[in-house]
């Protein structure tokens, strides 16, 4: 299969993004309210018992705020300039690792992936997801959110306004993801933001909310 993606074009671009000391746009491009309808959602699968591993984590704004409502929080980030962010502490661990390849042989009550899958190729993404059930607990949940092509894929490799710097990324089929996902978990799809937060005619976020297939 052709590659969609290249792996040292997005390194490049993240490496600068670690200089930005806003740790809210050096990952998210922008400061906006999306992170209240993903910390909605993941508040739903999370308890004072969860543990939780948050891979690709960036500047951790997530992670920092599920920290007191869980028993354990493991973030990482291929990047690891990004984890000084990190609220760390006595149930908060942070790794430099890559999300690709990071498998640490123990069980997560939750696995989050935000944002980091239109990053990767099919092939890569399937490595990731098997990752991630070698990981997830027997009931976990493993959540997965990004920008998805409505009809087709999408490629960006261009300069961007908005983001000020050449941008490479991969807003794969939405019935792809969900296949691609569908190997290894059975998968609800939502539609967690309003629409002003969805501006692009040809993209949307949805979150895959994924469990272990019951044999």
């Amino acid at each position: 299969m052709k590659k969609l993606i290249t792996r040292k074009k997005v390194d490049a671009f993240w490496k600068k993004r670690t200089k930005i000391e806003d740790a809210r746009v050096s990952t998210h491009f922008r400061d906006d309210d999306m992170h209240v309808f993903d910390l909605r959602l993941i508040n739903k699968y999370i308890t004072p018992k969860t543990r939780l591993l948050d891979l690709g984590a960036g500047t951790c704004y997530h992670a920092n705020r599920l920290a007191n409502k869980v028993a354990y929080i493991k973030a990482t980030d291929k990047f690891g300039e990004f984890l000084k962010y990190c609220n760390v502490g006595t149930n908060f661990e942070t790794e430099a690792a890559d999300a690709l390849t990071y498998s640490d042989g123990k069980k997560y009550d939750v696995i989050l992936l935000l944002g980091i899958l239109n990053y990767f190729d099919d092939d890569e993404a399937l490595q990731i997801y098997k990752n991630c059930k070698s990981m997830l607990s027997s009931d976990g949940t493993l959540i997965v959110k990004h920008q998805s092509g409505v009809d087709e894929n999408v490629v960006v490799d261009k300069f961007s306004q908005m983001i000020g710097d050449n941008y490479h990324a991969l807003y794969r089929d939405k019935k792809r993801d969900e296949a691609l996902l569908k190997k290894y978990f059975n998968v609800e799809v939502i539609d967690i933001y309003p629409k002003r937060l969805n501006p692009w005619p040809n993209t949307h976020f949805y979150a895959y909310v994924c469990t272990h297939k019951t044999e």
